[in-house]
């Protein structure tokens, strides 16, 4: 046989050897092996190279899509040029992406899969700057099919590692290519629509779904790795683009807030906060900017509810946020009692603590406003405390109450003393601390909890317990 039969044929069979484990992405060891000794001729028998490579290519041949990077680390066949000339494998390659980051494998056969698909991922980003429009265009398309492969696993919690990662620990990527391949991912990441989820669910749920301490480890992680390689006016820029996805359907809009609010803290937080100013801005202009309003509320909320350095907390956005024009005030308030049904305690009571003065006019509007949310607080067996003893805010009563408990007890644990919150709020808070505070705690038995039993004691010693409580819990 002479070397260009030999080279075809061993394509060929190569193109068979396959690892049993990702045998569309890795060699086998003998396929490896036998990969290794082709290069040679290979690399040397250029111009019958071009030729028989050029039969292989258009074969139906299905290799394992390492061979297909190891011509191209050695200059024989660009990766970019396989992938021209059979589009087809575009789809197959998707395959294999979805099957390595989701199958269970030896870690270090996973690893040389992830390795080989990054960097062929690569080659495909590197191309997104490409003079040519039609390579630019092919090449895009195939970037893309490979974003929305990994975000549909990244959405369902499939995703074992980070694509990202391995994208950036793989070969060169151009800086520009890379950015626009981030961006690339932050607009399909806000695409996800949410389509089970109402504006009113989010009032709700959001900082018990969305939040950073909340969030899934792997999405978590991804978002925080994806913003990273992004300048920060981009990213609000993206986040003003997705208020198009109402009613507020944007399935990830939120977690992306949270993780930018608190990772890049000073550049985000002062960005974040103009454009909450800039949607409330359009809400009190705009007779229908109901939307905007709600954009503008429930994204101080939840940038509030991460508690970091910059960024005001909700009491001090909504005093800061009262409007003096009487019709904006009158929208404003109107805005809020629509809301008042579907409100988590917390912000209607700190909505009837901080009520703000009204303009000429708006009195009724205002006075209509604290009567219904009182009434909902009723309704909820809440009261209009906002503040728990340890000068924190929680979403409900019993959350504040437990919250108070569990650190009262921590501090009497470590110092045998009682916190000076809870001698502070025995004055100063009576009313709470009797009729709310005491009644919380005192209905668990000294038997159920002996710490707790042994904190009332000294508590009735101290004379911060009325007889007749006391008298009742020790009959319990």
């Amino acid at each position: 046989m002479n070397i260009e039969e030999v080279s075809l044929e061993l394509l060929l069979r190569i193109s068979k050897l396959r690892c049993h484990e990702f045998p569309d992405v890795l060699l086998n060891e003998k396929g490896s092996r036998m990969m290794a000794d082709c290069m040679v001729d290979l690399k040397t028998e250029c111009p019958r190279t071009r030729h028989f490579l050029k039969e292989w290519i258009h074969s139906d041949a299905e290799p394992p899509f390492e061979m297909v990077w190891r011509l191209n680390e050695e200059g024989i066949m660009f990766v970019t040029t396989y992938f021209y000339l059979r589009p087809s494998e575009v789809d197959r390659y998707s395959s294999a992406f979805e099957t390595v980051y989701t199958a269970s494998a030896d870690p270090s056969v996973r690893s040389s899969a992830c390795l080989v698909l990054a960097s062929i991922s690569v080659t495909f980003i590197n191309t997104l700057m490409n003079y040519d429009e039609t390579i630019q265009t092919f090449f895009k398309g195939a970037t893309c099919k490979i974003v929305e492969t990994a975000l549909k696993l990244v959405d369902d919690r499939s995703m074992q590692g980070c694509y990202l990662a391995d994208v950036l620990n793989s070969v060169f990527v151009f800086q520009e290519c890379l950015y626009a391949f981030a961006l690339l991912n932050l607009k399909t990441l806000l695409s996800y629509a949410d389509e089970e989820t109402s504006s009113y669910q989010i009032l709700r749920t959001h900082s018990k779904k969305f939040t950073s301490r909340h969030l899934d480890v792997g999405i978590s992680f991804f978002i925080s790795k994806l913003l990273s390689l992004l300048r920060p006016e981009t990213i609000v820029t993206e986040l003003k683009s997705a208020q198009n996805l109402f009613p507020f359907k944007s399935k990830y809009f939120l977690a992306i807030l949270s993780i930018f609010i608190t990772e890049r803290n000073e550049e985000a937080a002062p960005l974040v906060k103009g454009l909450i100013d800039e949607w409330l801005k359009k809400g009190l202009e705009d007779a229908s900017g109901k939307e905007f309003l709600f954009l503008a509320v429930i994204c101080a909320r939840h940038c509030s509810a991460e508690k970091t350095k910059l960024f005001p907390s909700y009491i001090g956005w909504f005093g800061a946020a009262q409007p003096t024009n009487p019709n904006q005030f009158f929208t404003f308030f109107k805005f809020l009692s629509d809301l008042v049904p579907y409100e988590p305690p917390l912000y209607l009571k700190i909505h009837v603590n901080k009520v703000p003065s009204a303009p000429s006019g708006c009195q009724n509007v205002l006075s209509d406003y604290v009567a219904l949310a009182k009434t909902r607080l009723d309704d909820m067996n809440e009261t209009t405390d906002y503040l728990s003893i340890f000068n924190e805010c929680y979403d409900t009563n019993e959350e504040s109450l437990s919250a108070d408990v569990a650190q009262l007890l921590n501090h009497f644990k470590t110092t045998n003393e009682i916190a000076k919150p809870i001698l502070e709020a025995s004055i100063f808070r009576r009313q709470y601390y009797e009729k709310i505070f005491l009644k919380y705690l005192l209905s668990v038995r000294a038997s159920e909890d002996p710490l707790r039993g042994r904190l009332i004691q000294k508590m009735n010693a101290a004379g911060k317990i009325p007889p007749n409580m006391f008298s009742v819990w020790a009959s319990l």
